[in-house]
């Protein structure tokens, strides 16, 4: 049945952005954080979108319809709040970029043209250091990556938070794909189980020796094939409605004080 038989796409658009920002909304509850900040938080968040796209601080203030000073102003809180978490952003970008086939420096300040030269530089530098990319010898030196398949688990809090920003991308590719651009290769199911304590180790085994292996030969597999297409997979599990239960416990203990 054609979409606007049953729903218009203006409140479909508004359906899906409620359902969007609700995860946000438990989060700020959790935190405690009022709706003003929230409001500032989504300010910044926009135009850190916009950035990332290349789009100029004058093309920023059109997009948005923001004046120049409010354009400045976000400008500096994103870079005093989020330069580390950025330069994580960074070399994951360039270390996907380089998975397609070997780059060089200059090739890859012409489109990441929202990233300044030595960002990019301190970038690659931090990537050769930890294994992940390599230097290709030749008329002009280029850098690829060290294995066919990249999995580097980091605990440091700042490399999780960027693998947050890309589970989130590809859950929000995956809505695009179901609601509004019909593709057939998107694809989401949430299964909700009950797991004993003593077979949770089972869940990790099931991605590390199964989920995993599986992917790599599929991506291995499609080495040098011009029709392969660049996937999303997320595999994710948690305690069910956890959020909401640590909120109502938290709630209970207030007012048993």
């Amino acid at each position: 049945m054609p979409r606007d038989e049953w729903m218009s796409s203006g409140e479909l658009q508004r359906r899906l952005m409620h359902a969007l920002f609700m995860p946000s909304a438990r989060f700020a509850q959790a935190f405690g954080v009022p709706l003003n900040e929230l409001g500032k938080r989504m300010q910044v968040a926009y135009f850190h979108l916009l950035r990332t796209q290349g789009l100029r601080l004058r093309e920023v203030c059109e997009a948005l319809g923001i004046s120049p000073s409010l354009a400045a102003n976000l400008s500096k809180r994103l870079k005093e709040s989020f330069a580390d978490e950025d330069s994580a952003a960074l070399g994951r970008r360039i270390e996907f970029m380089l998975w397609a086939e070997p780059l060089s420096e200059a090739r890859l300040c012409q489109v990441l043209t929202d990233v300044e030269a030595d960002e990019i530089r301190a970038a690659l530098e931090a990537l050769e250091a930890e294994g992940r990319i390599t230097r290709v010898k030749g008329r002009t030196m280029t850098y690829a990556i060290a294995r066919a398949s990249s999995r580097i688990v980091r605990d440091r809090i700042l490399s999780r938070l960027d693998g947050l920003s890309n589970l989130l991308e590809a859950i929000s590719n995956a809505v695009y794909g179901r609601f509004i651009s019909d593709d057939p290769d998107a694809f989401a199911r949430v299964l909700t189980l009950r797991v004993r304590e003593a077979d949770m180790d089972a869940l990790r085994q099931l991605y590390e020796e199964t989920i995993w292996p599986a992917l790599e030969a599929l991506d291995a597999a499609a080495k040098g094939d011009a029709s392969a297409r660049s996937m999303e997979f997320v595999v994710s599990w948690a305690p069910y409605q956890l959020i909401r239960r640590m909120h109502e416990d938290a709630d209970e203990e207030s007012d048993d004080a």
